[in-house]
């Protein structure tokens, strides 16, 4: 079995000598007396696009919902597309629902 690494010749009776660097750490509050442009935060122009992603992905839910409920209803010949088409119609309420919610509250921040 190989031995385990020697201690190091800095440890004397059981106390550790360390020498530990002290630096001075500039505060945060000089770097921004010092930073003269002003550039705006990465979430400030992240939230337009957000927004849109949010109007843009439920829009896309509810239509996806609602061509399943037509397609289910309307094209599908298994004894149960009416409880299937519903199903999907219900889902195609919700997402509709969240895509007018999204969109007016994007409207009203314009």
């Amino acid at each position: 079995m190989p031995k385990s690494k020697t201690r190091k010749k800095g440890i004397a009776q059981g106390k550790r000598t360390t020498s530990v660097r002290r630096t001075s750490i500039p505060s945060p509050v000089a770097e921004v007396a010092l930073d003269t442009t002003s550039r705006p935060t990465p979430a400030v122009l992240d939230s337009g696009m957000r927004n849109m992603q949010g109007v843009m992905m439920s829009a896309m839910g509810a239509i996806g919902c609602w061509g399943l409920a037509c397609y289910y209803v309307f094209l599908m010949h298994d004894p149960n597309h009416y409880l299937f088409g519903g199903m999907a119609a219900l889902l195609a309420i919700i997402w509709s629902f969240m895509f007018g919610l999204r969109f007016r509250k994007r409207q009203i921040r314009r």
